[in-house]
């Protein structure tokens, strides 16, 4: 209620607050991809590489919320999960690009992020996220390189989260980034999945 007010957007707006992991991923190379192979072709691999994030974020529990250019957005319950799938993603399309021979150098780059959010569900739209975790979140994937993962020290905090980057053999490098927007530095940390 405090967020809120008393407040009533419009009849069809259901907002509520809670606690959210929120995963925003780029494809690097698609510029470059779409002068090399032209529109219709880069566009079918956009297309394909979705329906890979697309598994595995629901396997482990997660949900697009949408897609951007060749971004997504996705929402999961906790931040564990969230970097089980970050891993399991840049992995994924790692194979799938030296297996399918595409022709052209892709990479992902993951950021991620936990807190409260607004969750706002139209008729006409469904379900999105707003507020400052998400612009948080879409930040440490800026900062992120092709192949990187990025998230914030609270997730960092979590000592199973730490354990899932140590069972890959990752190490997590800590780094302070200057993120549009905010004030100060910010503590992320990261660690990068070579090929």
């Amino acid at each position: 209620q405090r967020t809120l007010g008393d407040q009533v957007l419009a009849p069809d707006i259901r907002i509520s607050n809670r606690s959210v992991s929120l995963l925003f991923t780029d494809l690097t190379g698609s510029t470059a991809m779409y002068e090399a192979l032209g529109d219709a072709s880069a566009f079918a691999i956009v297309r394909d590489h979705f329906t890979i994030l697309r598994r595995v974020t629901e396997s482990h529990g997660g949900v697009i919320v949408k897609t951007i250019g060749d971004a997504i957005m996705a929402a999961f319950s906790d931040p564990v999960k969230t970097m089980a799938a970050s891993i399991e993603m840049v992995d994924a399309l790692d194979a799938w690009v030296k297996e399918g021979d595409l022709g052209v150098g892709l990479r992902l780059r993951v950021g991620f992020h936990m807190g409260p959010a607004l969750m706002v569900h139209t008729d006409a739209a469904g379900i999105d996220y707003f507020g400052g975790t998400v612009n948080l979140a879409a930040r440490t994937q800026g900062v992120a390189g092709g192949g990187d993962i990025v998230w914030t020290a609270q997730c960092h905090e979590i000592d199973s989260l730490r354990a899932k980057i140590a069972e890959r053999g990752l190490v997590a490098e800590p780094l302070d980034a200057s993120l549009k927007g905010l004030a100060e530095n910010t503590r992320l940390y990261r660690v990068h999945i070579p090929l």
